[in-house]
């Protein structure tokens, strides 16, 4: 069994980051292939709050079993 991240530790502020940066590529790609609704979605994406659902989904995954590059 995996334990649960320290999150006062540099290496998962690190990981963190990274897997922001992930989520917002996801983002901007699903913006990039929107077509008609880009306005709407593109005023959406740019406010926050889009990114800690996401990354909650991530840790909770990680904390239960191992993740694999499909969980995102």
């Amino acid at each position: 069994m995996r334990s649960i991240v320290d999150l006062r530790e540099a290496s998962s502020a690190r990981n963190s980051k990274s897997l922001v940066s992930k989520i917002e590529e996801r983002m901007t790609k699903v913006l990039s292939d929107s077509g008609t609704v880009r306005p709407i979605l593109s005023y959406l994406i740019s406010t926050g709050g889009k990114r800690l659902r996401p990354l909650l989904f991530i840790w909770a995954a990680q904390a239960c079993a191992e993740t694999t590059g499909s969980t995102l």
